[in-house]
């Protein structure tokens, strides 16, 4: 009987010891932790063959938050697959005589992430612009007797979802995406104090920045150890970004991303420059 039994834990698949030890863990130390026990806690921990592992509230709603990027990243490797690369095309109307393009030249997006973007993974600006540029020299166009314009139409319109609170667009988290996005849709600013608790603070548009963008400085110096209490609001409804808050006289300059709604038309004015 004894080897019986030996026999049958060894057939047990290890998933099981797995999922006592996790479960333990969650039992034992999650559930009475301090920082955890008045907090809104949801996990639900599934193997391959979806067989439950552990869990803690796994049907409570809740919402996603940046947990939603797992399921985006799935998504998107389950449709496109590994080797999918997105691509963005420039394109031309109207007519081309000695040299010149009477028309229009199209930045015509196809929902590259990348494009522009400061991170490792994504080719230089420049290099890409460069290839631009060949292209339209190749096709015989040496002047554009018309308008650069970045079209986004991929995707429908729905810059800022009706579900984000409007608080947080402004911020670099809330740039949200676009057919044609550029630099991640992101502009940089560089904050000062100003001389005195009171003064408007100095705000200096570093860039990539959207043409005819206004900036609304409403944030004044605040005393020393104040620290950044600045905030900074914009739509895709007109282009204008607005700062308020405060800004500690004693803090030093400090660089900050913010969200910039005119991805294609900074990519246009950013080529076109």
């Amino acid at each position: 009987m004894k080897k019986s039994l030996l026999a049958l834990l060894l057939l047990l698949p290890t998933a099981v010891f797995g999922q006592n030890r996790v479960q333990q863990y969650i039992d034992r130390q999650m559930k009475t932790d301090s920082l955890l026990i008045n907090a809104v806690v949801g996990i639900l921990a599934v193997d391959e063959n979806g067989v439950e592992i552990a869990s803690w509230h796994p049907d409570m709603p809740m919402l996603t938050a940046s947990t939603m990027k797992t399921i985006t990243t799935g998504l998107g490797y389950e449709v496109l697959g590994p080797d999918y690369r997105f691509t963005t095309r420039v394109a031309y109307d109207g007519r081309i005589e000695q040299g010149v393009l009477h028309g229009n030249l199209y930045i015509v997006g196809g929902a590259d992430p990348t494009l522009g973007s400061r991170d490792t993974i994504a080719f230089p600006v420049d290099s890409i612009f460069g290839i631009w540029a060949g292209a339209v020299q190749q096709a015989g166009i040496r002047r554009i007797d018309g308008r650069i314009v970045g079209d986004d139409r991929i995707f429908d319109e729905e810059n800022i979802p009706s579900s984000w609170s409007y608080g947080n667009i402004g911020y670099d988290y809330g740039s949200g995406t676009s057919g044609l996005s550029f630099c991640e849709n992101l502009s940089y600013f560089e904050l000062a104090p100003g001389d005195a608790p009171g003064d408007p603070i100095r705000v200096t548009a570093l860039g990539p920045q959207a043409p005819d963008m206004t900036y609304i400085v409403e944030a004044v110096t605040g005393a020393a150890g104040e620290g950044d209490n600045t905030e900074y609001y914009a739509s895709g409804i007109a282009p204008v970004g607005k700062f308020e808050g405060s800004y500690g006289l004693d803090r030093k300059p400090r660089t900050v991303p913010q969200s910039n709604k005119y991805g294609p038309a900074t990519c246009a004015a950013a080529f076109a420059g």
